[in-house]
């Protein structure tokens, strides 16, 4: 092992550095600082780092990692190597956290157990040492077959290694951190004494985190099968289902035969079916998995899209070939995004801040783990969303549906080296090996959406602009590794002019390839859109991260980045759209630094600030942006007019962005990002009095109790013709019934309400308007019957939860008529009607018990003008911040349709939206009309979880048993409700008349 004396407070702990920067340095064949090489199955020969920047200790991990691959990583399906790579990242962040006073454990989220008390050890080359021996300690409990590659590694740099764990070590109960505690005191926390911990107790968490790896989940004690499925999957026999003329259409997954070219046949067994509902994620928030892919719209024309399958493939060249090679090896992917991220830092000129900063270090040791540990469970996380839809969908691949049209011909590409033929479509193979598991949703779709979304956060959160290049190596000619010898024709290199480009054409290979239906990707976007940002969240928060930077450098590096993101994305378009890959290669890396469009070239202008606005948009929901730059950018976006006469760049080039000198402070105004989407949700349709009436209910039939916190129920109604008002006085079409513990709502858009109640209110209402009780100790009432004969009655009744502290209140009673109702205009196309809360600077009258917000917007596209600006599409949407105390957020579309949020589709009426109001930074919610022109009327919902017990009985809704028990005994003994008036409430006619005079 490296010796002791290295790693003792007393000794100098710059020894060690300086043997790590010597190790590193050295002229081993495998070894050069900057560039490290390991075996590897496909193209290109390694994937390199910056030779200056980079903390040298990242280069032991790097290469360690490459170590691995083969024989290693690469014998297991892509879950289990996507596993297996996130613990590795594990390990490494873990020995950071362990050598750290504030540092959080990746597995836990909480500070290691065994941590390291002695600050002097809080070193970067003590972190990498450790993260040496947990590498080698793991290998051999997880995956021996990788040891002889990882020994040799570390050996060929000179770093010493114990191959097997201590027996004190491994004899230590599970879970035993006393005992884990001592050893690492006795062993003076040395590094090699850490690595085996680390590794000891993430062996032990990935023994219990749902992929069954030692076969012993479902019980199995004797002859178990490794990762063996748990939850009693099985492909469906027969496939097809029958249609109603008697024909069979195929819809389930089939198993496909596979074979070793040895005469060995065997098919294939769905691999890991269980994952999607038992593995763990790693930070994706357990919530998500409620979300639902859309059905695919091929599951009735199967025929119509295998045969877009066989014309995607007749298709294929040299470049889409080596995308579906090149985009199926997740880790190459995930390899070429770090090595060109690592790239664009140095390029940028980064120089990291906040995560243990060192003098000429871009990347640290730290922020680089970091961003790896991060990459890798978003990328864990992905398959584990989409293994949950390919088990419940179960459909079928589109080479089983093919091949099942026997002799008929087809025309396509006909295996290695044949390029397109006709031939019986029996025959029929996809261009790279069709993975054990069902099609929908596409696997690597769902990968590069997360993969997208927590790079776009992660690095625009630290202060790198993450507009830059995707690189992967050369290939050359021959390369390729299902047609070697002639695939490419000449040397291709892959290159994107960013991660969406990539992540694009990563998820469209998949359909070249024909792994996949058409719906397959779009289905896995909309699934796993926005939660790889959730992992970029909760994996900053490891260390605290603030960002928090001063007003000035804040706005020099903003505007440094839109600009020049700007700038270079415009100089690359003309390039970009062109078909030959070497000119889009090469002018990557020859980007004009200050050209952009001709003088007083206003079409050109507002085309390129049109990105600058898009860039802007992005970075202001994931920024504190000051407001005079997002001002000047969307000035200049928006009216080139602006420009002055001797400036290119108006606005833009008065704040002088390459220097901070003139920046002067002002009051900024903190914005925040959009509210991500946890689901749609389908209203259902209940009948509330027993007999044929209905309504559609919001919730809870779309969305649970325990989601909807506080809010109960949102029952609409809409009769368009009524029967007119009731003859009686005392009658009411909802008849007399009790309340306790709960607010209600009723609101009527149209026809007239009307109400009476235990209190003596006897009232009736215009619409729009609103009637409300906080019902408290409790209310006796009764409504309807107040709407003209043949006139539409729409309403809403709403329940909101009271807390245990105040279901015992006195009752409260309030009735808004449409004039007191406060509305406002907040744009063109958007009206507002503040129910409770306040919003757009007023506040509704609904007095709840608790503090919530509830708004009803009308969206009209057809109001909007004919002016050009006008028309921009950002210019229909106004944003609302929901309070960051409202931790539950919904929208309920009950009329046409609109668009929620920036990215979304359109939700149409009936529909429940499901907000995640969990994050402190993302509170905006904006709305818009669809951009068909049409109208949409929703209700939203927000307010704080109260977190209580339920008890929910019919009109009752109390906290225990024994307190609903209670109210029922009052209701049959006549003791309820506790306040009322002492007149017969039920017939109007015996009310005092001084009452009435009152009035």
């Amino acid at each position: 092992m490296i010796p002791q004396r290295f790693y003792s407070p007393t000794c100098g702990l710059q020894t060690a550095a300086a043997i790590l920067l010597f190790l590193l340095a050295s002229s081993c064949p495998n070894v050069a600082l900057g560039r490290l090489s390991a075996p590897r199955r496909d193209q290109g020969s390694f994937i390199p780092l910056p030779s200056e920047g980079v903390a040298p200790e990242i280069f032991i991990v790097h290469g360690m990692s490459g170590a691995l691959i083969a024989p290693g990583i690469s014998e297991y399906e892509t879950p289990l190597a996507i596993r297996f790579s996130n613990y590795y990242r594990v390990l490494a962040w873990n020995c950071i956290a362990t050598y750290s006073d504030s540092y959080k454990d990746t597995i836990t989220k909480e500070k290691p157990a065994v941590a390291v008390p002695v600050t002097e050890m809080h070193q970067t080359p003590i972190r990498a040492a450790c993260a040496a021996q947990a590498f080698v300690t793991y290998t051999s409990l997880s995956m021996p077959q990788g040891m002889e590659g990882l020994t040799d590694f570390l050996n060929s740099i000179g770093i010493s290694h114990e191959t097997t764990m201590p027996e004190s070590i491994a004899e230590c109960p599970e879970g035993d951190v006393p005992c884990l505690q001592e050893i690492a005191a006795s062993g003076s926390f040395s590094p090699t004494v850490m690595g085996h911990i680390v590794a000891r107790m993430t062996y032990d968490y990935s023994l219990k985190d749902g992929f069954n790896q030692l076969g012993t989940d479902d019980g199995c004690t004797y002859n178990c099968r490794d990762y063996s499925d748990v939850t009693g999957y099985e492909p469906q026999s027969p496939a097809c289902k029958k249609k109603k003329q008697g024909k069979k259409s195929m819809q389930r997954w089939v198993p496909m035969m596979e074979d070793d070219g040895k005469g060995f046949f065997y098919k294939q067994e769905h691999v890991t079916p269980h994952i999607g509902t038992t593995a763990k994620f790693r930070f994706t928030p357990e919530n998500a998995r409620k979300r639902v892919a859309p059905k695919p719209s091929y599951s009735k024309s199967l025929r119509k899209e295998a045969q877009a399958v066989v014309e995607r493939m007749s298709t294929l060249d040299d470049t889409k070939k080596l995308e579906v090679e090149v985009f199926d090896d997740k880790g190459r992917v995930t390899e070429s995004v770090v090595s060109s991220l690592a790239f664009a830092m140095v390029e940028q000129g980064y120089v990291e801040s906040v995560l243990d900063p060192k003098p000429g270090i871009a990347i640290t040791y730290e922020r680089g783990i970091q961003f790896l540990m991060g990459l890798e469970a978003a990328n864990l996380d992905s398959i584990i969303m989409a293994w949950k839809e390919k088990v419940a969908y179960d459909l079928i691949r589109p080479t089983t549906v093919i091949k099942n049209w026997g002799s008929e011909q087809i025309t396509t590409w006909a295996g290695p080296g044949n390029d397109v033929q006709t031939f019986s479509a029996k025959n029929f193979e996809a261009y790279k090996r069709v993975m054990p598991h069902s099609e929908y949703v596409s696997g690597s779709a769902c990968l590069f959406q997360y993969m997208e979304d927590f790079l776009t956060y992660f690095t625009t959160k630290t202060g790198i602009d993450p507009n830059f290049p995707i690189v992967f190596p050369p290939v050359p000619p021959g390369g390729s590794n299902v047609e070697p010898n002639s695939t490419p024709s000449s040397e291709i290199q892959l290159i994107y002019p960013n991660i969406t480009a990539m992540a694009y054409a990563g998820s469209e290979s998949r359909l070249n390839g024909g792994m996949h239906f058409g719906d397959s990707v779009p289905g896995a976007k909309k699934l796993c859109q926005n939660l790889g940002q959730k992992v970029a969240k909760r994996v900053l928060a490891l260390t605290g991260d603030s960002f928090d930077f001063p007003y000035e450098s804040r706005t020099e590096r903003y505007l440094i980045m839109i600009h020049q993101s700007a700038i270079e994305a415009f100089s690359l378009w003309p390039h970009w759209n062109s078909t030959d890959r070497k000119q889009k290669s090469t002018s990557l890396y020859q980007l004009p630094s200050l050209t952009l469009c001709p003088l007083y070239s206003f079409s050109c202008i507002k085309q390129a600030n049109s990105f600058i606005v898009h860039l802007t948009v992005t970075l202001r929901k994931l920024h504190a942006a000051p407001d005079p730059t997002i001002q000047a950018l969307v000035t200049v976006a928006t009216n080139p007019a602006s420009l002055g006469a001797s400036s290119r760049f108006g606005p833009l080039a008065a704040s002088k962005h390459y220097s901070s000198t003139n920046t002067t402070t002002t009051t900024t105004t903190t914005t925040t990002a959009t509210m991500d989407i946890l689901r749609v949700a389908k209203e259902g349709t209940t009948h509330p009095f027993g007999d044929s009436r209905s309504v559609q209910q919001a919730f809870p039939a779309a969305i649970p109790v325990e989601e909807a916190d506080p809010f109960l129920m949102c029952d609409t109604w809409d009769m368009m013709e009524t029967v007119g008002p009731s003859e009686d006085p005392d009658h009411f079409p909802v008849g007399w019934h009790p309340h306790r513990g709960f607010d209600i709502c009723t609101y009527v858009k149209h026809g007239v309400g009307r109400h009476g109640d235990s209190l003596g209110n006897r009232e009736t209402f215009e619409s729009p308007g609103m009637q409300w009780m906080a019902t408290g100790s409790g209310v006796v009432h009764a409504e309807g019957g107040a709407t003209p004969k043949g006139q539409r009655n729409q309403g809403f009744q709403i329940w909101i939860n009271s807390p245990a502290e105040s279901k015992m209140d006195n009752p409260r009673y309030g009735t808004v008529p449409p004039q007191d109702m406060p509305a406002v205009k907040v744009d063109e196309t958007m009206q507002a009607r503040v129910l409770a809360g306040e919003a757009f600077g007023v506040k509704g009258k609904f007095e709840t018990t608790v503090p919530i917000l509830m708004v009803d917007f009308e969206l009209d596209a057809t109001a909007a003008t004919c002016d050009e600006d006008a028309a921009q599409p950002n210019d229909k949407k106004s944003a609302l911040t929901i309070p960051t105390e409202m931790d539950t957020a919904m929208l309920y579309v009950y009329e046409g349709e609109i668009n929620v949020n920036i990215h979304a589709e359109a939700v149409a009426a009936g529909h429940v939206v499901l907000l995640d109001a969990s994050e402190s930074l993302s509170r905006e919610l904006r709305l818009s009309p669809t951009t068909t022109g049409g109208t949409g009327k929703v209700l939203l919902f927000a307010g704080q979880k109260l977190k209580e017990p339920i008890v929910w009985k019919g009109p009752i809704v109390m906290n225990t048993e024994a307190e609903m028990d209670q109210t029922y005994q009052e209701l049959r003994s006549g003791g309820f409700p506790w306040v009322q008036v002492d007149w017969d409430y039920r017939r109007i006619a015996t009310k005092p008349k001084e009452d009435e005079e009152k009035k």
